[in-house]
């Protein structure tokens, strides 16, 4: 089973925290953020890694080869219960499911990445 973890990015002071479990969050150990916690954005595990053993969250960037139009590299969502990296935009959905990316590679995340997403207009 795949365990259930989150990274944390604090919107005013631009920094990602350690990932916590959520047996880490109940017995506390989220006193390591500092501020409310309504100061944090959090981003959940996908249970995936890339192509090089990367833990892969929502809100990075990945590159690699995707299906059908959708161009890399993209952030990851989550959308239509399963993970995607893509974009949804107006009504306009650019998404791949993550196991379809072959050799997927987190190259960075949309919070201090997002020079990197690739426009899929």
């Amino acid at each position: 089973m795949k365990e259930t973890k989150f990274r944390f990015w604090h919107r005013e002071r631009h920094i990602m925290s350690p990932p916590l479990t959520l047996r880490g969050i109940a017995k506390e150990e989220f006193m390591i953020l500092e501020g409310s916690i309504d100061e944090y954005d959090a981003l959940q595990y996908t249970g995936l890694r890339d192509s090089k053993g990367v833990e892969i969250y929502e809100g990075d960037v990945v590159d690699g080869k995707g299906e059908y139009s959708t161009r890399l590299p993209q952030p990851v969502i989550w959308w239509d219960m399963g993970w995607y990296a893509g974009r949804i935009e107006e009504g306009h959905r650019w998404v791949t499911s993550l196991s379809a990316i072959e050799q997927p590679e987190v190259i960075g995340n949309i919070h201090q990445d997002s020079h990197l997403i690739a426009n899929n207009a």
